[in-house]
């Protein structure tokens, strides 16, 4: 891939153009991705940090990033997190236990969660978020995650969707 800012212009090595961005996974691989110990050592003998090395990095783009961030949620291998914050579900927890971890970190960090709606028959779930910058409502369909959506009844907007086709 090319940078496609400035013709011919090779793709910078840093934080903004990795892969890992979004993830972070490989930024504390091998003894960290920007210095080596060595680096911190020399940092400490003479108060010069060296060049930042990039060791893992790998060439991506913002949308590239965010695919690859949200395979890795619909798989189940990262958290959805809802804003800032400690709260956040997984697509491997079902309602009841993504409900439960929701009440204890509610109760722990100040903010409420209302409970979980019962199953009518149509195989729907959904219970509602509370935090200091607006509500997320999470919904699940035959107790598989399918959406969260973000802001006030008849405003909302959606957050996140297991399909990737938004």
């Amino acid at each position: 891939m090319k940078n496609t800012m400035v013709k011919d212009t090779p793709t910078p090595r840093d934080c903004v153009t990795c892969l890992y961005m979004a993830t972070h996974e490989e930024c504390n691989t091998g003894g960290g991705c920007l210095n080596t110990p060595e680096d911190y050592a020399k940092y400490r003998n003479c108060g010069v940090m060296p060049p930042m090395r990039y060791r893992n990095w790998v060439e991506s783009n913002p949308m590239e990033q965010i695919e690859r961030q949200h395979r890795l949620q619909v798989e189940g291998k990262r958290q959805i997190v809802l804003g800032p914050g400690e709260a956040e579900v997984n697509t491997n927890q079902s309602p009841e236990e993504a409900s439960k971890h929701l009440h204890y970190v509610a109760e722990e960090c100040g903010y409420m969660v209302e409970r979980l709606t019962p199953d009518a028959g149509d195989g729907k779930q959904s219970l509602t978020v509370f935090k200091d910058f607006g509500p997320f409502r999470i919904e699940w369909e035959n107790s598989q995650l399918s959406r969260i959506m973000q802001g006030e009844k008849g405003e909302e907007r959606r957050f996140w969707q297991r399909s990737a086709a938004w």
